[in-house]
């Protein structure tokens, strides 16, 4: 019952305003269960594992790239490793014709141990000295027979087999 003095809304004003409150709680609560269905779509689909990327770097805390993932233009896969200044020391790489190679090199870039498979599959091995020439070379030559070359720091053969 209002009075004269009274500022209590009339029914009909009440009566709106109930209304509205519920239509706004039946959006939230709408938006709620959409939430909740789109959250257990979410743990149902299979989880996607693969990245596709044609470069993966791995950097210290210093941010100095010390590895290296990736595929060349060429179609050449290749994982290098570096020491921390930077330096390449361990190049391992698939080329596109099928060869494979592993370089170790030493803290001057000198590639100094060499293990390669050509694109026949076969496997070779090379010891090098610190000016870059080839010492020790190891390897299957003609005919699938064994080959051994070894040569002095002035690069001359000194004893070779067969």
């Amino acid at each position: 019952m209002e009075t004269a003095g009274s500022t209590t809304p009339d029914f009909g004003t009440r009566l709106a305003h109930l209304e509205r409150r519920n239509l706004t709680l039946s959006g939230v609560v709408a938006m709620l269960g959409v939430l909740v269905l789109v959250m257990i779509a979410w743990r149902m689909l299979p989880a996607r594992r693969t990245l596709d990327v044609e470069q993966i770097v791995l950097r210290d805390r210093e941010n100095h790239a010390r590895g290296e993932l990736a595929v060349g233009s060429d179609g050449t896969a290749a994982l290098r490793l570096n020491d921390v200044r930077g330096k390449a020391r361990a190049l391992w790489r698939v080329m596109a014709d099928g060869s494979v190679s592993m370089h170790f090199r030493d803290e001057r870039g000198v590639s100094r141990a060499e293990l390669a498979i050509d694109p026949a599959g076969v496997p070779s091995l090379a010891l090098t000295g610190a000016d870059g020439h080839t010492r020790t070379w190891l390897g299957l030559v003609e005919a699938n027979a064994a080959g051994i070359t070894l040569r002095d720091p002035s690069n001359t053969t000194v004893w070779r087999a067969p």
